[in-house]
């Protein structure tokens, strides 16, 4: 009878506790991996991402006019925006090549970008053979935002939204102050 029941335990042998913790333990590893690998929340931290370098980009931007005496513009679309440097001679705008950090941006695919902008200060500094109405003709969504010498600043509101609901607006004013604000926040 003790043979018996001996052999029927080896027949009906379960998992030991070892083989239970291992399997634990690789279930909880590939969970682990495949919820780092999906990405929660991307498109929010591109827009977040893209607001603070702008609102960044401003800023420098506003510093080197008032350091070096000279009026910058930035010029947006809704798919980019770059600096340019005013020519009070030639009284033409050209772009900041000479330094990589003003070059001209693309918004990452998904991003929107819509510009507000209280006056038009960029028509002084138009050359006289290229009158505003020909500019806008040839692009209606440009904008611009003058940065002048004395840290003043055309006043404007630039909306930023991904494919998610919450949406980055960078404003600024006419003496200079720049805030970001987002739809989930009061003020970043």
């Amino acid at each position: 009878m003790l043979k018996t029941l001996y052999q029927c335990k080896l027949n009906h042998r379960g998992f030991t506790l070892i083989e239970l913790l291992v399997v634990m333990v690789l279930v909880a590893l590939f969970a682990g991996v495949a919820v780092v690998s999906f990405d929660f929340g991307d498109g929010d931290r591109h827009v977040e991402t893209e607001a603070r370098r702008l609102q960044e980009l401003l800023k420098l931007a506003q510093q080197e006019a008032v350091l070096k005496v000279k009026t910058y513009v930035l010029q947006t679309d809704r798919e980019a925006y770059s600096f340019l440097e005013l020519d009070e001679v030639k009284k033409i705008a050209v772009p900041m090549t000479k330094d990589d950090i003003f070059r001209t941006r693309k918004l990452a695919r998904g991003i929107e970008m819509k510009v507000t902008v209280q006056e038009d200060s960029l028509q002084q500094y138009l050359s006289q053979g290229e009158d505003k109405k020909n500019v806008k003709e040839k692009n209606p969504n440009l904008r611009y935002i003058v940065l002048f010498a004395s840290g003043e600043m055309t006043p404007f509101e630039i909306r930023l939204r991904g494919e998610s609901t919450t949406e980055y607006v960078l404003t600024g004013t006419i003496v200079g102050q720049l805030a970001l604000n987002n739809s989930r926040e009061t003020r970043l």
